[in-house]
């Protein structure tokens, strides 16, 4: 067993050095020790000095945090010197428990720094830079806390999980409070450091096997595979998810998804699907809250009416996890799955072929990565060779879960559930929301952005459209995400403005805007799937939803076989 403060001290306790700083002075130690090393002074000579001040390397963290994105601290090589010292010094090797415990604290630390520098934009209206002596106290209780063998192993098979860093993060996320930031955005920040430190740990490890010889035995065989996960996921991320706010709208040249993306709010609902009692919420936050519930492993479950925003919210709220939350989010469009594995893991597996992550067989048992599954359109699974495709998709889901410790997001639209609710879920393990239409609020923050990219005439004129509109086109079809997307599109390209609506009224005017908005659905909504789905061209496809809405209207149904 050993303590926090024991891996820094016994390298010069024989000489009776006072260790009483605390502090700012503690944190600057830990600073210009990182200087030293990167000077390549790290002798005991040099060192010596500044190790008497520290208790933990984390006492970094009471000092000026912006000090630390302007610098560079080498936490590994920092650990590997200390470490390297104390061997020189006393003589002996060190434990396994004293390597662990530094190596640890470097990792996480390595991953604070990183953290630090990607969100310092973030946190600039915060001032960071005064130590606190509520921080000062627990740091020194930090450095009283033990680690034995069993968990020492710990720390290697779930570092995330361990007592070591669950008292990390909480020193984290109570400085970034005390300087005003929300709670839930503090212990998110201590959760991205903590999942990020497995990585470092491995690093540090492969690095350096020769002088932490106890510690590198352990983690001898796979140490390289280890590596290439981390640097597969990086890879994933940077070509899947970062690009996806970026993306064009629709055959624009100029229009990101990012510049138009309002969140939408949602209604709970219950398992069968009927609305609580519990009011609208904004589906981020609702998102947010329920990943980050510890004692939840419940699937969220979003339903939408086509045009809604699922697939837009889908790649915007994975890049945001992929930024802010302690998850990796991996987003499956179900379209594109042809066939669905014997179990969720292999259809996953058959999805992912290309990252390298999905390839060892622990991928998804390892307690060091935590996933986000972000699977899209339900309904539009495209299955082949599988009766009740789409109930066998969500049975396979609902085990996984239950086994799992990572999450699952689904969205599609409702039609889809009907004649398979009552056989499914029956844990009953399901958060279950609707998306509901723009309200003016919304809207108008929507028409803000529009303004931002078009200008304050284009937003004014699109207004005045919308006001010369039928009351059900102004009151519902612009409240939905896509259609009103669709007509500030045609009216910024001129296809329609209010002129045109002056010569008309009531039903004319309505039939006229439906008119002109599926033409260009038609033809601009995913121009190729449309003919791969359907086998239908354009204008055969108009003529076929023209005797659908016929059937539609004249039954009373919603749907109509065809």
């Amino acid at each position: 067993m050993v303590k926090i403060r024991e891996s820094l001290t016994r390298l010069f306790s024989k000489n009776n050095v006072e260790i009483v700083k605390t502090g700012a002075e503690s944190g600057k130690a830990v600073i210009e020790i990182g200087k030293a090393i990167n000077q390549n002074k790290g002798t005991l000579k040099d060192l010596q000095p500044y190790l008497g001040q520290i208790s933990s390397l984390l006492d970094v963290l009471n000092s000026p945090w912006a000090q630390v994105v302007k610098e560079v601290i080498p936490f590994a090589p920092l650990a590997m010197t200390v470490l390297n010292l104390t061997c020189e010094h006393l003589k002996q090797e060190p434990s396994l428990e004293e390597c662990i415990v530094m190596v640890a604290q470097a990792a996480y630390m390595e991953s604070w720094q990183v953290e630090l520098k990607q969100n310092a934009d973030r946190f600039k209206e915060f001032d960071l830079s005064k130590s606190s002596q509520q921080i000062d106290r627990k740091l020194q209780k930090l450095g009283d806390l033990e680690i034995d063998r069993a968990e020492a192993e710990q720390i290697i098979t779930a570092l995330p999980s361990s007592k070591l860093i669950t008292a990390f993060n909480e020193i984290v996320s109570d400085r970034l409070v005390e300087c005003g930031v929300n709670l839930r955005a503090a212990q998110n920040f201590a959760e991205r450091v903590a999942m990020g430190a497995p990585r470092y740990m491995n690093e540090m490890v492969a690095g350096q096997a020769d002088k932490i010889k106890v510690l590198a035995d352990v983690y001898r065989n796979g140490g390289k595979e280890v590596l290439a996960h981390y640097a597969s996921i990086d890879r994933y991320l940077a070509e899947k998810i970062a690009p996806l706010p970026l993306e064009l709208v629709f055959g624009e040249s100029n229009l990101q998804l990012q510049e138009i993306y309002v969140p939408l709010e949602i209604q709970p609902l219950t398992i069968g699907g009927e609305e609580t009692k519990e009011s609208p919420r904004s589906i981020e936050d609702w998102a947010i809250e329920k990943l980050l519930d510890p004692q939840s492993k419940a699937i969220l479950f979003i339903q939408g009416e086509a045009g809604r925003g699922k697939s837009v919210f889908c790649r915007m709220f994975a890049d945001l996890v992929r930024r802010e939350l302690a998850f990796t989010p991996i987003l499956i469009r179900l379209r594109e799955i042809l066939t669905l594995g014997d179990t969720l893991t292999d259809t996953l597996k058959n999805n992912l072929e290309n990252f390298e992550f999905s390839k060892p067989t622990n991928w998804l048992t390892n307690q060091n990565q935590r996933f986000l599954f972000l699977f899209d359109g339900f309904d539009e699974l495209i299955l082949q060779g599988k009766s009740g495709g789409l109930k066998e998709f969500i049975e396979q889901v609902e085990k996984f879960q239950d086994e799992s410790h990572h999450r699952i997001l689904i969205t599609g639209r409702p039609l889809a559930m009907q004649g398979i609710e009552k056989s499914t879920f029956r844990k009953k393990q399901l958060e279950r929301v609707k998306f509901l239409p723009m309200n003016d609020k919304i809207r108008d923050a929507w028409l803000n952005k529009w303004q931002a990219k078009f200008g304050v005439e284009e937003r004014n004129n699109f207004v005045n459209f919308l006001n010369a509109c039928h009351d059900d086109i102004r009151g519902n079809l612009a409240k939905e995400p896509l259609i009103l997307y669709v007509m500030a599109r045609i009216h910024r390209d001129g296809a329609i403005t209010a002129a045109d609506l002056s010569d008309t009224s009531g039903m004319g005017s309505k039939v006229k805007v439906y008119d002109r908005t599926i033409a260009w659905v038609l033809e601009k909504q995913r121009e190729y799937l449309n003919q791969k789905i359907s086998g239908l061209e354009i204008d055969e496809l108009r003529q076929l939803l023209t005797e659908v809405a016929v059937c539609v209207i004249q039954s009373g149904n919603e749907i109509a076989k065809v």
